[in-house]
């Protein structure tokens, strides 16, 4: 007697065909029906949304937690923070990030830079006279981080100096041999006047102060003045900033007294130049959590 085949048979054979078929290829696509990858999402118009959470900060994993076990996520899980925190210490901040290694990686770049410019300088720049000089741009400024960390601040200053007094011709006798009481009368030519005026930027910041030496010399080569000479000076600091705090600095310029400057650096001619072709500037750039 011969069996008819059993069909339940072969639909059960062909059904763990199809399935093991998709098992060994399985693909998501969404609107896609070639997804090219484990997961193909393809749209002209829309994005993928991450899950938005309110993460406390770099090193703590909650709220998000490993829905097998219940603890922290497994490196590669991503999020987009919602937050800003302003502790001071691994603070974090609107954006997308992924857990590795015990800490939450921002994956878009931090980056805070503002220059701080003089201001008001006119054609010949600031003009100073001795004693304390407030230097417009830099009066009561305030920098607001946007990042806790590590922030370069440098400064660039600029000085020239005001006129030299002219130079003046001086006899004077000298004996040149004791043994004989001979005497010669030497005229000194001092046609040529070269002078240092000298002085010193004070950049205040956060109550702390930083004091930037400056000079220029100015000269006076029979009837030809040089003056304005400046020179530029930098300064680099490195401070650790906390983020949406309010920083107050200032800066200021002591003009120290020359008697060879005339009159003696305080008005007329004898004033200095501060920013007479390059303004004086402070940038701040954030470099590092």
């Amino acid at each position: 007697m011969i069996m008819a085949p059993n069909i339940t048979h072969y639909i059960s054979v062909f059904s763990m065909l199809i399935c093991f078929s998709f098992l060994s290829h399985s693909q998501v696509g969404i609107n896609t029906t070639s997804p090219e990858g484990v997961l193909d999402v393809s749209s002209t118009n829309s994005g993928i949304v991450f899950p938005r959470v309110a993460l406390t900060a770099r090193n703590v994993s909650t709220p998000v937690v490993n829905p097998n076990t219940g603890g922290a996520p497994v490196n590669g899980t991503y999020v987009f923070n919602t937050t800003t925190t302003s502790t001071g210490t691994n603070d974090v901040y609107p954006g997308l990030y992924v857990w590795y290694n015990n800490e939450w990686v921002a994956q878009f770049q931090k980056t805070d830079s503002k220059v701080f410019e003089q201001t008001n300088r006119g054609a010949e720049g600031l003009r100073t006279v001795n004693g304390v000089n407030a230097i417009p741009g830099f009066v009561n400024e305030t920098f607001t981080p946007k990042f806790s960390g590590t922030y370069k601040v440098e400064i660039i200053v600029n000085y020239g100096g005001g006129f030299a007094k002219e130079a003046e011709t001086e006899a004077r006798t000298d004996v040149t041999n004791l043994n004989y009481g001979l005497s010669h009368r030497h005229t000194f030519d001092r046609s040529h006047n070269v002078v240092s005026q000298e002085g010193q930027f004070t950049f205040t910041f956060n109550g702390t102060e930083y004091n930037v030496y400056a000079n220029s010399y100015s000269t006076y080569n029979s009837g030809q003045r040089y003056y304005a000479i400046w020179f530029q000076t930098s300064y680099i600091l490195y401070l650790d900033l906390v983020s949406g705090t309010d920083y107050n600095f200032n800066m200021i310029f002591n003009q120290f007294e020359n008697v060879k400057i005339q009159n003696n650096g305080n008005s007329g001619d004898g004033r200095g130049y501060i920013g007479v072709h390059v303004p004086c500037y402070a940038e701040f750039n954030f470099i590092s959590d």
